[in-house]
């Protein structure tokens, strides 16, 4: 059901957004054909019709590239994604409660997956959980930009670390849903 609604709502967008584009364009166009008498902006205004068509088609494509481009790539189908940076993404698949962390694996060579955590810059800090993977350990930082993970056994540990490298204290850590509302909130929400 989701992909469908993301196949019929992704067009409607690309639509919306070249035609508010090429609105704000032509009145823009207007305005400065309006204050002064330029020869260009008046032979365009002249051609609105096939202006319409070359910068709505350039203006769609574009859209579109960026609708799927990988800051604004928010899944499709049952699997939404926040991405984290470092073409890495947090992906949880028809929001259950587990969310893997897409692009490394922990020591024990698991793939890392978390009930709850936190981005922090370009770091990610949370717990290992899963229904598939026993881990050795219990939380995690890992370090986007250095490709670094760091493991902690106990809550008193990772909170030790936190407390003198300034990452949240475990408490609070979110799940993967408040993250991703957290993330896709605001202006992206509204325009993709």
């Amino acid at each position: 059901m989701e992909m469908l609604y993301q196949f019929l709502s992704n067009p409607i967008k690309v639509v919306f957004f070249a035609c508010l584009f090429l609105i704000l364009l032509l009145n823009a166009l207007q305005v400065i054909s309006r204050s002064n008498d330029n020869l260009l902006v008046s032979d365009i205004l002249n051609h609105k019709r096939r202006i319409w068509q070359i910068v709505g088609i350039l203006t769609a494509m574009s859209f579109s590239i960026l609708l799927f481009s990988y800051y604004l790539n928010i899944g499709f189908g049952s699997q939404t994604t926040i991405p984290i940076g470092y073409k890495k993404n947090i992906v949880s698949c028809n929001w259950t409660k587990f969310a893997r962390i897409e692009g490394f694996k922990n020591k024990d060579g698991n793939a890392i997956y978390t009930t709850k955590f936190k981005i922090e810059d370009t770091r990610i800090c949370g717990n290992f959980e899963s229904d598939s993977c026993n881990y050795s350990n219990n939380y995690f930082v890992y370090e986007l930009d250095k490709n670094k993970l760091t493991e902690f056994k106990t809550t008193f540990e990772y909170n030790s670390f936190a407390q003198k490298h300034q990452l949240p204290n475990a408490q609070e850590f979110q799940n993967y849903e408040s993250n991703y509302n957290d993330y896709w909130n605001g202006y992206r929400f509204l325009f993709f």
